[in-house]
């Protein structure tokens, strides 16, 4: 379990080294319109905004999953009444 989370921080790690080396190409190619940026990446408010939005994508799948399957068990119920 430890080895597994080590090679996925080891992984991340390298991504983000991948999108400042990135930043840093397209920076010299094109200039002004591809400033290299002011701050890192991946600052801890940036993390809280994306944890704070994928927990709203989640609820709102599982939301509409929930009113899937009910409708699907309503629609069971009636045609086991009728018969």
């Amino acid at each position: 379990m430890a080895y597994e989370h080590q090679l996925e921080r080891d992984n991340q790690n390298a991504w983000n080294q991948g999108r400042y080396i990135k930043a840093a190409v397209c920076s010299v190619f094109f200039g002004k319109k591809a400033k290299y940026p002011d701050k890192p990446f991946g600052t801890a408010e940036e993390a809280k905004e994306a944890t704070r939005e994928s927990a709203e994508i989640a609820a709102k799948k599982f939301d509409a999953w929930t009113k899937i399957y009910n409708e699907r068990f309503k629609k069971d119920d009636a045609e086991l009444s009728l018969k």
